[in-house]
């Protein structure tokens, strides 16, 4: 996807097979304790950012809240409740997609860019497995590869294996 206008931003330069391999780049050299730390870092992490104990930037939560990504009392829903809802707008989960690509290519960690990334196939997954949509220009190959790469992650939430395991299954009929 181009970016809109002429100001184009880093989010917008960063190619989606590039994205699509940060974690394999990130997270797969052998590091021994340095690993464990780094994986026990990203962990704590996603998981605050699905329970909302991390919360968006103010800026992508009105924007979440504009998109139906809100509940009923008018607070936005934490990320996790967005992303595992299964009626959850296509249009938060698209926001959700465009906020994690631009937290990916912002953050200074690898724990964090590695959570960034996991939040932006989920989404990618989240549209695909309840909205019947490819949020995405990556090849349903690369999409699966990209989605079990991060099941392979010791990290990786139990609440999103689901998704991320029936988005896999869809990329494998849908790319054959």
């Amino acid at each position: 996807m181009k970016g809109h206008g002429m100001n184009k931003n880093r989010t917008a330069e960063l190619a989606g097979e590039k994205l699509a391999r940060l974690l394999a780049i990130s997270f797969d050299a052998d590091l021994g304790d340095e690993q464990d730390h780094l994986s026990e870092t990203a962990r704590q992490l996603l998981d605050a950012y699905l329970a909302g104990t991390l919360t968006l930037e103010a800026a992508a939560q009105g924007r979440l809240r504009n998109a139906g990504g809100a509940s009923q009392d008018d607070h936005t829903s934490s990320l996790g409740e967005i992303l595992i809802d299964l009626h959850s707008s296509l249009e938060a989960i698209a926001e959700i997609k465009r906020y994690a690509k631009h937290m990916a290519a912002q953050q200074s960690s690898e724990a964090e860019s590695a959570v960034a990334t996991v939040i932006y196939f989920a989404a990618i997954a989240k549209g695909l497995v309840v909205h019947h949509e490819k949020l995405t220009t990556l090849s349903y190959e690369s999409l699966q590869a990209s989605l079990s790469d991060l099941l392979g992650k010791p990290w990786m939430s139990p609440k999103l294996r689901p998704l991320l395991e029936a988005a896999c299954k869809i990329c494998c009929t849908s790319g054959a």
